[in-house]
Formats: structure tokens, C-alpha cells, sequence
């Protein structure tokens, strides 16, 4: 998606690149008086949930912000809340000095943490950081950690690129997901998959394909706005295809090359 960038986002990004070191001690600095000791997020008890470290990652252009949490109910558990990179143009938008950018930063967390949203992941393990939100894991460890069966398309080129993301059950109903990224010559295929026992394919918009292993229908990419082309239900998954590169007959043939991965 093509994000515009206005001039005054890049003058202010100039700006405060000026001194770059002093822009991102002031950011955390502003994070850390807003969410110590402990935030109540917009008035909802949280009191258990609570940020224990501001830490800024990597270098200039980039650094990002990453948070980390405690829940007095799981003491030996670490949660991990990644803000994303802070020298991006866009951020500048809405934000140009680092006490704006700590008020959107402190808000995006209230909204992946308090319960009328998605709340912390269910599981948590000690010894390792707890990610919040979907994060880069091997295709190896998202099938030993996802509560279903992660499928693969068998149809996709060998020497395709494969990036994996895995979000574990959240709190409040938010189910656990794994995304496969492909990348191949000029195409990208984007694999979504989700434990949710409940979904339907929609009825409406939405043209059934013949399968003999599972319910599938396709939206066609000249019904522009809807970002799913392919959507697959299998037992208590389900499974959605899009494809940048891919027309419609290639989409659904990635789709029914569908198997578990071993």
C-alpha cells in the first residue's frame, strides 16, 4: 500500500535527525514517565500488567522502541511489545516532537493490552521473551507452537524467499495465527492461517470453488477493496490466500496444493 508522505512529516523527520542520539533519549525518556511505575490503561485495572523496561534496539536509521512487560500472575514470564522503527517518514505525520510520538506509542500499547481489545498472549514460557504481537519465528518452531495444523502450498517455486510469522492465543479471544510470507521473481503469495472453530465462509461476495478436501471460495481481484482472494476452511481452521503477481487461476491453484507441513 502506497503511503503518502507530507513535506511537513519530512522536514520534521530533518529536523530531529539533526541529533539523533538526543531524539530517541528524550522518546524514552517521555515513554518512561508516561508508563512508570505502572499505567492504568485508560482507567481499566490492570494493575497485575505492567511495563518494566523502556529499551531502545539497533542503530540509527534503525533503532526501534521496544517494550517490556510483567504479569504479577505469571512472575516468571517476560512479555515483549515492539513499538517499530522510530525514523520512519510517516511517523513524523502526527509527532514531531518525541512527547507526541510517547503519547501514539503509550496508546498503541493500551489498545494491545487492556481487555476490550486483545490482552497478553495466554502462553508465556520462562527463559525466553513472550512476543505480544506476531513475530518473526522459523516455519519449524510457528508448527510446534500453533494449536492447529500449519499448512504450506506445495506449488510454490524452490527457490522462493519464505519469511514466517507466528501471534499466539491472546487473552481476550484473539486467536493464535501463523503468516507465511512468500517472495519469488515477480510474484509475493501470502498464506494467513487462524484457529477459529466458529468461521464461515462468507456467503456473500465471496464464489465457491469444488474441492474435494474442504469448503473454498474466491473473490475475485476485480472486486477491489477486500484485501482476501482465496479463503479455505479446513476442520477448525481457516486459511486465507492473496497474492500480488498471481491471477486468479494460479491463486487457487496454490490453494489446493495446500499440505500439512510435516
Amino acid at each position: 500500500m502506497l503511503v503518502v508522505v507530507s513535506d511537513h512529516a519530512r522536514e520534521a523527520l530533518a529536523e530531529a535527525a539533526k541529533d539523533t542520539q538526543a531524539f530517541e533519549q528524550r522518546l524514552k525518556a517521555a515513554l518512561e514517565e508516561r508508563l512508570f511505575p505502572r499505567p492504568v490503561f485508560d482507567g481499566i485495572p490492570r494493575d497485575h500488567v505492567w511495563v518494566s523496561e523502556v529499551r531502545l534496539e539497533g542503530e540509527y536509521p534503525d533503532t526501534e522502541l521496544t517494550m517490556y512487560l510483567r504479569d504479577d500472575r505469571r512472575p516468571h514470564c517476560v512479555f515483549g511489545w515492539r513499538a517499530g522503527p522510530i525514523w520512519r517518514e510517516a511517523c513524523f505525520e502526527d509527532s514531531a516532537t518525541p512527547e507526541d510520538r510517547s503519547w501514539w506509542i503509550a496508546l498503541g500499547l493500551e489498545e494491545d493490552v487492556v481487555p476490550i481489545f486483545y490482552g497478553l498472549p495466554v502462553n508465556c514460557e520462562s527463559g525466553r521473551i513472550n512476543w505480544i504481537q506476531r513475530h518473526d519465528v522459523t516455519l519449524g518452531e510457528a508448527v510446534r507452537r500453533a494449536p492447529f495444523t500449519v499448512f504450506a502450498p506445495r506449488g510454490v517455486p524452490v527457490d522462493a524467499e519464505l519469511v514466517v510469522q507466528f501471534e499466539d492465543d491472546r487473552e481476550f479471544g484473539h486467536h493464535a495465527n501463523v503468516t507465511l510470507y512468500y517472495q519469488w521473481r515477480d510474484a509475493q503469495l501470502t498464506v494467513y492461517e487462524a484457529a477459529n472453530p466458529r468461521f464461515q465462509i462468507p456467503s456473500s461476495g465471496w464464489e465457491p470453488v469444488d474441492h474435494n478436501q474442504w469448503p473454498m471460495a474466491i473473490r475475485h481481484e476485480s472486486e477491489s477493496g477486500f484485501p482476501w482472494r482465496v479463503v479455505v476452511r479446513f476442520e477448525d481452521v481457516f486459511i486465507l490466500l492473496t497474492s500480488e503477481g498471481l491471477d486468479d487461476d494460479a491463486l487457487l491453484n496454490m490453494a489446493r496444493s495446500l499440505a500439512p507441513v510435516e
